[in-house]
């Protein structure tokens, strides 16, 4: 994606002050309420004194911290669309300003990408002509393309009015193309995820752009270590320049600290960081709290439940029910919204998954975030890291990876003060993960089926929706069903025969297959999996792809 100056790329919306970094509340005078404790850190960051005390509403999720009373030119605050600050930034900002390395605990949706982006581009103001432009400035690492992206877009109307330029540097671009850009052209803020950068690094010669770096923030740096990405992050880290010859100022951020975080924390920041968190004791554990049931149906009827349960949320909250439903490999959530959005009288339907272009998955994105009802079909793609305001339920259609993507999936509702709940969908076969220790200690509840009655009417309504959605939808969902199950064998106490068995049912039976022979299945694809020999496969070409 080329640098762009204030501007969102072709394609794409630009809209200030939307996005994940956020300033929260639009109060009106009054009596001041008491005051909720905050976290020690949060106050210590910044004095009271520093800002204006005129009585406004003060919750968890919102300060009385004007952004017109923070040390901030003219120039930046005119950028700045919101009144109040989140407590992400009321703790942060000025320590930022004062140039001290930073650990910050703080969730996705708080505000903290503002919280980083204003102090950094203010010293960048501040410095004038003396930047040309011939180097990156600052380097902003984070683990997906989509949030690149969504930092990117909420960067560029603070650069209104200056110079500075921003420019992403992430996969499902041409490489060449990209290089191109953020090396010849003038890009004071790079946001890169850490494999492209790694690359880059590698390969085009881009350390040389970097010698004069300032600034190094790490943006969801728990979901980048989840994500397998030490080794690129300490490559990247390797090649930076010595803090020695140039000094530079470290912001990280991380809603956990666990020790594989603490260990990067070491090897990057200076020994006397200082760390702040802004999450508050309660909803540290947010998925402790929120109301999860679990329904245990077959694997060909999951979506018919899944369609039950979405009219019953859609009924329960009139217009304002907003619900991402999961499901587990990409081919089989591009099936499901393929057939929901066939189903009349449903708010709009949108899928989003790692096969969709960057620039769908961006409109895609935009269109959920600002809808105040509609449905998003996902794959993990979206499990962490996204903001999309006021989700009322999490469905989840299958096994999750992970004890850890099932968490992560619920906290896409509940978020910043809001309601939410929870709804995962099992086969009996899917039963293992409820009894995962860390999974076995939430509040999961079983809840009934829908009654056969109300269960085959979800099946009539569904059948002509399904008999829509193409032939190869189909067949790729069967084929990454087989893949994704695989892996779970012994977890479900299936032999291979088992697998194929109920992978025939399920390709008829739910994914609407209507052919009497099964979808094919490449003789190579069939050795990766381990199933040669097994009886019941179509092996071949595959046709319908």
């Amino acid at each position: 994606m080329p640098p762009t100056r204030g501007s969102a790329p072709e394609g794409q919306v630009n809209r200030p002050g939307r996005g994940r970094g956020r300033g929260y509340g639009r109060g009106r005078g009054g009596a001041r309420p008491p005051r909720p404790a905050a976290p020690q850190a949060a106050l210590q960051a910044l004095p009271v004194r520093e800002f204006s005390q005129t009585a406004v509403p003060f919750t968890a999720h919102a300060t009385n911290m004007r952004f017109k009373d923070a040390p901030l030119s003219d120039a930046t605050k005119a950028a700045i669309k919101h009144e109040f600050m989140s407590p992400v930034q009321a703790a942060t900002i000025q320590l930022s300003l004062e140039g001290h390395d930073l650990v910050v605990q703080a969730k996705t949706g708080t505000g903290k990408t503002l919280a980083f982006l204003l102090p950094i581009i203010e010293k960048l103001r501040q410095q004038g002509n003396a930047l040309t432009g011939d180097s990156f400035s600052a380097l902003i690492v984070t683990p997906t393309r989509d949030l690149a992206i969504q930092i990117q877009n909420e960067c560029m109307p603070l650069l209104h009015g200056s110079p500075l330029r921003v420019a992403t540097a992430i996969g499902g671009t041409n490489m060449n193309t990209e290089a191109n850009r953020i090396l010849r052209d003038r890009c004071d803020i790079l946001v890169a995820t850490p494999g492209r950068l790694n690359d880059h690094l590698q390969n085009n010669n881009a350390g040389a752009k970097f010698r004069k770096l300032q600034f190094l923030v790490y943006d969801e740096a728990d979901r980048m270590l989840d994500a397998g990405f030490k080794p690129q992050l300490d490559q990247i880290r390797a090649r930076l320049p010595d803090r020695a010859v140039q000094p530079r100022q470290t912001l990280f951020y991380s809603a956990t600290m666990d020790d594989s975080v603490k260990q990067i924390i070491k090897a990057t920041l200076s020994s006397d960081y200082k760390l702040i968190s802004t999450i508050p004791e309660n909803e540290q554990n947010t998925h402790m709290h929120v109301p999860q049931s679990v329904v245990e149906v077959r694997f060909e009827d999951s979506l018919p439940v899944a369609l039950s349960i979405i009219l019953e949320e859609i009924q329960n909250l009139k217009g304002a029910a907003k619900i991402m439903v999961f499901f587990p490999t990409a081919n089989q959530t591009a099936w499901a919204a393929a057939a929901l959005a066939e189903i009349s009288g449903l708010p709009p339907v949108w899928p989003m998954h790692s096969r969709l272009s960057q620039s769908a998955r961006t409109r895609t994105a935009d269109a959920f975030k600002n809808a105040k009802t509609g449905i998003m079909v996902s794959s993990d793609v979206t499990a962490r890291g996204m903001d999309f305001p006021n989700v009322s339920m999490v469905l989840q259609a299958g096994v999750p990876g992970t004890s850890q993507d099932y968490v992560h999936r619920l906290g896409r509702t509940a978020r910043a003060g809001g309601s939410g709940r929870g709804v995962i969908i099992l086969d009996p076969a899917e039963k293992f993960f409820l009894m995962q220790k860390d999974i076995a200690e939430l509040p999961i509840t079983p809840s009934p089926a829908p009654a056969e009655g109300q269960l085959q009417q979800m099946r009539v309504m569904l059948r002509p929706a399904i008999a829509r959605v193409p032939k190869g939808h189909k067949g790729k969902a069967y084929r990454a069903w087989m893949g994704f199950y695989k892996q779970y064998l012994s977890k479900m106490r299936w032999k291979p025969q088992d697998l194929v068995d109920r992978a025939a049912v399920f390709v008829h039976e739910g994914l609407g297959w209507e052919n009497s022979q099964l979808p094919t299945l490449r003789k190579q694809t069939v050795g990766k999996m381990g199933l040669k020999g097994v009886r019941g496969l179509n092996i071949g070409e595959v046709e319908d792809e």
